[in-house]
């Protein structure tokens, strides 16, 4: 006959832990609160969401930017701004948050162009980088 003894309640208690710990976050993994704490951090500080490409350049357009204005202001290329506005590449820290902001408030100008309208001119048509 065994007899339970501390030690013996310590290892279950350690095995009840674990456990919870693996079916609380998602099966198998184990992450520290420091690491729970990053990862909170992180989606918080995540970068900000930008309207689609199309509509990016709508805003521009509608408020009668070039995209040579906009890259001079965000001290870009013109080029970097066609390829944001075509979708070729996505805006980095710290343009993202500037551009995204730019939006933002161009989109509560004129909420009109936060309609996609597939009757709106290239990039191409509209005479290259602008």
């Amino acid at each position: 006959m065994h007899v339970n003894t501390h030690e013996d309640a310590v290892e279950d208690r350690q095995h009840e832990v674990s456990f919870r710990t693996s079916v609380l976050d998602g099966g198998g993994f184990s992450m520290t609160e420091s690491d729970l704490s990053k990862a909170v951090d992180a989606l918080v500080n995540r970068a900000p969401d930008l309207p689609p490409p199309a509509v990016r350049r709508q805003l521009r357009l509608a408020d009668g930017l070039t995209q040579r204005q906009l890259a001079d202001t965000l001290q870009v290329k013109p080029l970097t701004i066609l390829r944001w506005e075509s979708g070729q590449t996505e805006p980095r820290r710290p343009w993202r948050e500037a551009y995204a902001q730019l939006l933002q408030r161009l989109s509560e100008k004129y909420p009109e162009a936060t309609q996609l309208d597939e009757g709106m001119p290239t990039p191409t048509s509209e005479g290259g980088s602008g």
